[in-house]
């Protein structure tokens, strides 16, 4: 009989589900929120208001959204986009040409 190799996860490879991606969006403040509430939302990559992350909804991202549901919008989107990639990343200062 033939082995079955494993992933990286430790499920039989080919069989690793495919799961949505959704957009995260921190909208209350975290200012008087529990501790294990505020590492939440850290742990989402949210620490600013109305910033937004894209994760997969994985069953332990789908927990830690449900801990702080009050404090997020979750919308499903169809994958990471490049846009909201460059808008959580600073822009470089623009350099100016002074001669």
């Amino acid at each position: 009989m033939g082995e079955q190799t494993t992933g990286a996860a430790g499920n039989p490879t080919g069989t690793e589900k495919e799961y949505p991606y959704v957009e995260v969006e921190l909208v209350r403040s975290l200012i008087g929120e529990p501790r294990r509430h505020r590492a939440t939302a850290h742990a989402l990559g949210l620490r600013r208001l109305r910033q937004r992350r894209i994760h997969r909804l994985t069953p332990a991202i789908a927990g830690m959204i449900r801990r702080i549901h009050h404090m997020v919008r979750v919308r499903q989107v169809s994958g990471p986009s490049q846009d909201l990639a460059r808008q959580s990343q600073p822009e470089a200062p623009a350099k100016t040409d002074t001669q």
